[in-house]
């Protein structure tokens, strides 16, 4: 039976807890991914899977841990981009400057990107930039990237 979105969350938040013990313990990627599979494929997100795509995407990332690459579908990117929007606050709060900042942003950015499929890219990189308007942010070229 699918989660209501509050045990969906707990259940995400506790995943993403787990995680880097995780990562630890399967060296072997052939045996991470078995391991973070069963694990994800037992939260049933009903309706929400594209918040559940989405969390699980941004958790992976948040451990230097690149998704499977395939294509991505509207939905999912819609909720994958809501995600990112909702975490900039968080973001910038957990680099001390802006280059760690844009290099977080700029690496799920990316990988959004590179996971849409090409009709769906101009929606995507406008509605990026528009984030980034609507939190004051314009991006920094010449910033490195640092912690």
């Amino acid at each position: 039976m699918p989660l209501t979105h509050d045990d969906l969350v707990i259940a995400l938040d506790a995943l993403q807890a787990e995680l880097p013990s995780m990562i630890e313990e399967y060296a072997d990627t052939g045996d991470f991914w078995n391991a973070f599979a069963g694990r994800a494929d037992a939260i049933e997100a009903g309706d929400e899977t594209a918040y559940l795509n989405a969390r699980i995407d941004a958790m992976l990332l948040a451990q230097g841990v690149a998704p499977e690459p395939f294509t991505r579908t509207t939905t999912d990117l819609t909720a994958m981009v809501d995600l990112l929007e909702a975490d900039i606050p968080r973001i910038r709060a957990k680099h001390e400057n802006e280059g760690g900042f844009w290099c977080e942003f700029d690496a799920r950015a990316d990988r959004l990107e590179d996971s849409a499929d090409p009709s769906d890219q101009p929606a995507l990189r406008q509605r990026i930039e528009s984030m980034l308007i609507a939190n004051n942010l314009k991006p920094e070229n010449d910033v490195p990237c640092e912690g």
